[in-house]
Order: C-alpha cells, then sequence, then structure tokens
C-alpha cells in the first residue's frame, strides 16, 4: 500500500495501483519544480523532484522503497480534532518520512541508524509535540512512545508598560523531557490559554528572547509583565514628507525577527523586546532599502525616511532576507 503526493505550493495526491504504478495528474499545473512525496507500509520511500516544462507530463518515474530499520511509534491522548504528525529526518537533518496517524501503533521501515522523531499535534492555533534522538544501529529495531494525554492548563495575559500585547509568539518548555513542548500565541487583547501540559515546571520564553519559570498544576494562571523596551516610530517619504501606509517594517537581533505594517499615519511600533542592539529596515517597492542599527534598552522611537530609488525601480536587491 502506498500514497503518493506531488507538492509545489499546493497538493495532488494519489494513491499506487496493486503492480507499484502511480499517476499523479491534475489540469492546469504551472512549469517548474515539483518534489513527490510517497509512503508505503513497506518502508520508507524516498523524495525525487521532477520538472515539468512546456506543459509536458513526466513519465516513467521511479520511488524506490527502503526496508531494513524499524521503528515503533505509538500514539496516545491525541484529542478527537487531533492528529498527530510523525516526521523523521536523518543526521543531516533530511526528512526522510513524513505522515499523519490517530492514536495506536504505527510501524515504519527504511528508518536511518541515526535519526530524530519528532511528533506534533495542532489545533485551535496551538502546537504541541515531541522530539527525540532515535538510534537503530544496522538493521535494528527500535520503539518510541508519544503520550498527548497530559490535559493541564495555562493561562494569562502578557503586557509590556501595561499594554497587552496582542499576537505575541511564544513556547512552553517544560523541565521534563518526557512532557510535551507547546508553541501558541496571544489574541488581540493580551491573553494566552495554553492546554495539553503536564503538572510541572515549565519555562515560558517569548520569541524576543524573554523566559520565565511557571510552575503548572491543572489550571494555572500566570500573567507576565515584560520590560518596558519598545521601538516606536514613523515612516515618511523623504522627498513629500507624505506617510508611508501599510509599509513593511522589519526588526532584527540575534535570534528575533518580526514584521510590522505602518498604519495610515506611517507609524508602527514593537514592544516586548529585549535589551540590545537590533536592525530595523524599511522595503517599499521603488524606493531605497533603508536599514538602520539601533542599541534599545528602553521606550526608544525612530524617523524614517525612504528615498526614490534610481530610475524610480527597486534598488537591487531590495527583497527580503533572514540574514
Amino acid at each position: 500500500l502506498a500514497n503518493v503526493g506531488a507538492s509545489r505550493g499546493s497538493i495532488t495526491r494519489c494513491s499506487a495501483y496493486e503492480d507499484g504504478g502511480f499517476r499523479c495528474e491534475r489540469k492546469g499545473l504551472p512549469d517548474g519544480a515539483y518534489v513527490l512525496v510517497a509512503s508505503a507500509d513497506a518502508g520508507v520511500v524516498a523524495r525525487r523532484t521532477v520538472v515539468i516544462r512546456d506543459g509536458q507530463s513526466v513519465e516513467d518515474v521511479r520511488l524506490v522503497v527502503k526496508g531494513g530499520n524499524w521503528l515503533r511509534i505509538s500514539l496516545e491522548g491525541l484529542l478527537p480534532s487531533e492528529g498527530g504528525r510523525v516526521t523523521i529526518r536523518d543526521e543531516e537533518r533530511r526528512v526522510v518520512f513524513d505522515s499523519w496517524f490517530r492514536n495506536g501503533t504505527h510501524r515504519v521501515s527504511g528508518v536511518p541508524e541515526e535519526a530524530v522523531v519528532v511528533a506534533d499535534a495542532s489545533v485551535g492555533g496551538q502546537w504541541r509535540w515531541f522530539a527525540r534522538n532515535i538510534h537503530l544501529g544496522d538493521g535494528g529495531e527500535a520503539a518510541t512512545h508519544f503520550d498527548f494525554a497530559a490535559r493541564s492548563r495555562l493561562r494569562g495575559i502578557i503586557t509590556a508598560a501595561g499594554r497587552p500585547l496582542g499576537g505575541l509568539q511564544f513556547r512552553v518548555l517544560p523541565a521534563e523531557p518526557s512532557a510535551p513542548q507547546v508553541r501558541s500565541h496571544t489574541n488581540h487583547q493580551g491573553c494566552y490559554d495554553v492546554y495539553g501540559l503536564a503538572d510541572g515546571l515549565h519555562l515560558v520564553r517569548t520569541d524576543a528572547g524573554h523566559s520565565f519559570e511557571v510552575r503548572v498544576a491543572q489550571d494555572t494562571q500566570f500573567d507576565i509583565e515584560l520590560p518596558a523596551v519598545s521601538l516606536s516610530g514613523v515612516v515618511r517619504y523623504a522627498r513629500t514628507g507624505g506617510p508611508v501606509r501599510r509599509g513593511e517594517v522589519r526588526l532584527r537581533s540575534d535570534g528575533y525577527s518580526h514584521v510590522a505594517r505602518t498604519a495610515a499615519d506611517g507609524s508602527f511600533r514593537f514592544d516586548g523586546l529585549v535589551t540590545g542592539e537590533h536592525v530595523v529596515s524599511v522595503l517599499e517597492p521603488g524606493f531605497e532599502r533603508l536599514s538602520r542599527n539601533l542599541w534599545i534598552a528602553g521606550e526608544e522611537a525612530v524617523e524614517l525616511d525612504l528615498a526614490e530609488a534610481a530610475g524610480g525601480k527597486d534598488a537591487p536587491g531590495d527583497e527580503w532576507h533572514d540574514e
């Protein structure tokens, strides 16, 4: 039994025939590279990349099932609305297996001798996961168990200088390695509600780098007040002095990157920052990219003026990228 999918933004799925043949067909596919992903009860199937040119079909593709090492994966405690996604990576962090499972025991063949197994489940904008390092050796067999049955809850509000922080991304990391980790975010009022935790000590860590210890037991209220470290400002066009509306402003520091949109008056704001050096950048089509290094230790403000690019076109290399 095998399932095959071709992925490039969207996914086309099909099942293999009894003789091992398969056909993934979808009208109107644009030219370009597509990744073939297959899963089979017999083992792990290597991914293949195929290229479609001039609207032609790609034929005679061979996908080889690799047997050998076996891993028994058991899942329990998933909610009815949750599916458990299991991903296996090799020593070079390449994905060799990726599939969805329900509660129960599942057997996977062809697992690398050294592997990282991640089991995650998401529902309601919250993501719970486990990560395990597995050693099988050559021709070995191993088992690993992921228990999502924890049901304790952690909730509260996150503020900075008395202002609720909406859309703040954070993780909840357990001190006990066998317990699930959680990734979530605050709502527009700065409130959060994380469930599916184990009882015990946890670390709440914001994407900006703040960390707070909290002991979770059944239903725990934990409000967080972040330091009054922020950056606000306004972005204007240098020639006219008019505001840049709906412009993208990116703020980066070590291990942190957030993007904000300017308001109708060109203003923007980042709250809940960690003291240190940051880089603020603005990218607007037809204008030179603007970047400025800032040391932020309190409530800082900045004014940014965009100059037109030569010829009115985007300056060379003007695109967002992580450095």
